[in-house]
């Protein structure tokens, strides 16, 4: 069994490697911020409890032999922050990431506004 944790501040690229780490280790791609906010219109008003979404995660680890999860999981309870085999933590410069994040927010509110 493989788990691993990539995790990083917002705009680091945890998802981009996690993504690609996934598919070169043939194993389930997990964003640790579908298992933190509800769904909702507009998305991330609602955040799960803490004991659900470690509960959510730890089901969906035990589901599966291999998987890398993307994002921050710290504080989700020990048996979260135990449960990996492997963490990479990324490190970026400020600027990058920050590009990243205005590029995300409006791509976010285009699709939310209807536009592709």
């Amino acid at each position: 069994m493989v788990h691993v944790l990539v995790t990083g501040g917002s705009g680091s690229g945890t998802s981009t490697l996690a993504e690609v780490l996934a598919h070169r280790l043939s194993a389930v791609w997990i964003e640790a911020d579908d298992y933190y906010w509800k769904p909702s219109d507009p998305p991330f008003q609602y955040k799960y409890e803490a004991s659900e979404r470690a509960e959510r995660l730890l089901q969906a680890l035990g589901n599966t032999q291999r998987a890398v999860v993307a994002g921050s999981v710290m504080g989700w309870g020990d048996a979260i922050e135990t449960a990996f085999d492997r963490i990479i933590f990324l490190y970026t410069d400020t600027a990058p990431r920050m590009t990243r994040l205005r590029a995300r927010t409006i791509s976010l509110r285009s699709s939310e506004a209807g536009f592709p």
